[in-house]
């Protein structure tokens, strides 16, 4: 019976060791795990790269538009300037023509003022002329009484 026990006891220890080895992953069920995980780390890789893509896509989208307004803006900003230069010059001749009509004011005034001395002048002298004249017809016609 001793051989019968230590059958047993090889027989345990035979299904022990058995059962520990297949409780250990064999090769290629490692390597199909691996796989396996290698495969799911590619889809989430591949959803996160589409996911990426279509957020490139998106700011693409954006800076084109962000490029049009920005391109309408400069437009409007360069018109706005012409528009301003415009307006400067034409103020700017305004004045220039403005001083030259006063100018020109100024030169009438003068003209008028000597036209006026003149006239006064001339007035002056025909009031004296008539005055002469005046007490010449007076003389005439006293002289004419007395005679």
């Amino acid at each position: 019976m001793p051989e019968n026990n230590e059958d047993k006891m090889d027989f345990i220890s035979l299904m022990k060791k058995k059962r520990s080895e297949d409780s250990k992953p064999s090769v290629i069920g490692e390597a199909l795990e691996n796989a396996d995980k290698a495969v799911k780390k590619a889809q989430e890789l591949e959803i996160e790269n589409d996911r990426l893509k279509k957020e490139d896509q998106e700011l693409n989208i954006k800076n084109q538009e962000l490029e049009k307004e920005n391109k309408n803006l400069k437009e409007k900003i360069d018109r706005t300037i012409k528009l301003l230069k415009k307006s400067e010059e034409m103020i700017n001749n305004a004045i220039e023509e403005k001083k030259q009509l006063e100018d020109e004011k100024q030169k009438e005034f003068l003209k008028m003022e000597f036209q006026i001395n003149d006239l006064t002048n001339e007035n002056n002298s025909l009031k004296k002329k008539v005055n002469s004249m005046e007490n010449i017809i007076k003389s005439s016609t006293s002289s004419a009484e007395e005679v």
